[in-house]
């Protein structure tokens, strides 16, 4: 490590205070994420001992709808989420609803993980609000936000594709924990 930080000192224009600015802010965000971790945990402790997601599976169980619309329903949950919210925070928060709910429905935790996170970072680039194309617009100079999200769209619809292909073949996203193992 220190050889990597000899180099980059020697070869780009990082200085002593540059560095300690990129420490101090890195030592912000892990402690944002940590604070953020910290409180989802008491939430998610408050809502196990309300039993509310023993409530929501039976009133979703009492419903009729089948488990493919329920799953269909949760990824436009998790979409918007994702595009509103940090991802961590937004799968810390809602897992202890949704996870007895997929185990209910006798789903994969597995496939189900795997579902998730792909549909949160799709969210991350969905329009209108899509935080990561707001990052992308600020690190490009001279690129309108319109040619952004122009741009992203082919993208978007072949993630589409593969959401929707996932949630209706869920042994697609099975196959290499099943060969290591895992599943």
């Amino acid at each position: 490590m220190g050889a990597t930080l000899a180099l980059v000192f020697a070869l780009t224009r990082l200085t002593w205070k540059g560095f300690t600015d990129c420490l101090l802010e890195t030592a912000g965000n892990t402690c944002l994420i940590f604070v953020i971790l910290i409180g989802a945990h008491i939430f998610s402790y408050f809502i196990s001992l309300s039993q509310a997601p023993d409530q929501v599976v039976g009133w979703i169980r009492e419903a009729g709808l089948a488990p493919v619309v329920v799953i269909f329903l949760l990824m436009l949950m998790y979409l918007v989420l994702g595009s509103i919210f940090d991802t961590v925070a937004s799968m810390v928060i809602t897992l202890p609803f949704v996870f007895p709910l997929i185990i209910d429905m006798g789903y994969s935790p597995i496939w189900w993980g795997v579902m998730m996170v792909m549909v949160m970072e799709v969210g991350l680039v969905t329009p209108p609000i899509g935080i990561n194309v707001f990052v992308l617009h600020g690190v490009a100079r001279g690129i309108t936000l319109r040619q952004v999200f122009a741009g992203i769209v082919p993208f978007l619809m072949a993630d589409f594709a593969r959401l929707i292909l996932i949630a209706l073949v869920p042994s697609i996203a099975l196959i290499l924990p099943q060969w290591l193992g895992w599943a």
